[in-house]
């Protein structure tokens, strides 16, 4: 099977970037992005330092290409997104990409690269995520409605995406209106893409939601969870309150059940998780807002 590229953002997590690289070296993959933010304070400078010491000594003996990029300044976990993100585009054709608090297993990476090639000519697939919800039956479900925490993609579906969807996203309520029948639903997918526009959600995954909506594009998930989100601490930037519902840790995915040698894995079956937005989604979106007010004021005093 071929492999192909891995994108590892970290910025002041040491502990579980360490974890997580550990993952990423026993996978050998062909090349190695590491893309590293600044601190804001002297804090996170410290904390930086220290993480980016802990990837170049775990790197120090592996025999596939590391390209590094660190920066000086900070630009925010949105702009670091973007600017590895197009920049490794411009090299490859197809990527898996892992945050600092996401934990895959091996199962994780043999199936982003399966998928990667097996639908890098095909339109209709724009991602494929590596987590799952709860419940669902061995196999492997599309959706329009991708994850990002621990995914992949290819240059075709990103370059369409950044050139059109970045900034200043126009919400075509007709979109929201055909995937979400619930009211809730409607509003929190209204609210949650509008607040990002204004910069009070510093984010980009709503966007690359919205992104697939609008062009029916599918992303493939998983029966079983091939990622621990290990990033609910006090250095979280986004991902600060944890739903009970929808994360669980990682688990085991018999994928020689479903990889054979005649290529005949078929996906017919579509999860409707369009609904999705319960008392926790709701509370985590209140929490959010009031998590961005605070720090906006804070850094307003602090300057």
């Amino acid at each position: 099977m071929k492999k192909y590229p891995i994108v590892f953002f970290i910025f002041r997590r040491p502990e579980s970037t360490a974890k997580i690289l550990k993952e990423i070296i026993k996978s050998n993959p062909p090349k190695l992005y590491i893309f590293s933010d600044a601190g804001r304070n002297e804090e996170e400078k410290a904390q930086v330092a220290k993480t980016r010491e802990v990837v170049d000594y775990m790197l120090k003996k592996v025999d596939f290409p590391i390209i590094r990029q660190y920066q000086k300044h900070n630009i925010g976990p949105v702009n670091y997104i973007y600017s590895g993100l197009g920049y490794a585009f411009t090299k490859e054709k197809c990527l898996i990409i892992i945050e600092d608090d996401c934990l895959p297993n091996q199962d994780f990476f043999t199936y982003c690269n399966y998928f990667l090639e097996k639908f890098i000519n095909n339109n209709n697939y724009g991602s494929i995520s590596g987590i799952s919800l709860k419940g669902l039956k061995p196999g492997f479900y599309v959706s329009n409605l991708p994850r990002a925490w621990g995914w992949a993609t290819w240059r075709r579906t990103w370059n369409i995406y950044e050139a059109r969807y970045r900034t200043n996203l126009m919400v075509d309520n007709k979109v929201i209106n055909r995937y979400f029948k619930n009211p809730i639903s409607r509003w929190y997918w209204h609210k949650i893409i509008q607040l990002t526009n204004k910069g009070i959600i510093k984010g980009w995954d709503y966007n690359w939601i919205y992104f697939h909506l609008e062009n029916n594009l599918l992303s493939i998930f998983p029966s079983k969870n091939l990622i621990s989100n290990i990033g609910y601490d006090s250095m979280a930037n986004n991902t600060s309150w944890k739903s009970p519902q929808l994360f669980v840790d990682r688990e085991k995915l018999p994928l020689s059940a479903y990889f054979d040698i005649n290529d005949k894995i078929i996906i017919t079956r579509k999860i409707n998780n369009y609904s999705y937005v319960n008392i926790y989604t709701i509370i985590g979106l209140c929490k959010k807002m009031i998590e961005n007010l605070i720090f906006s004021i804070n850094n307003a005093q602090s300057q």
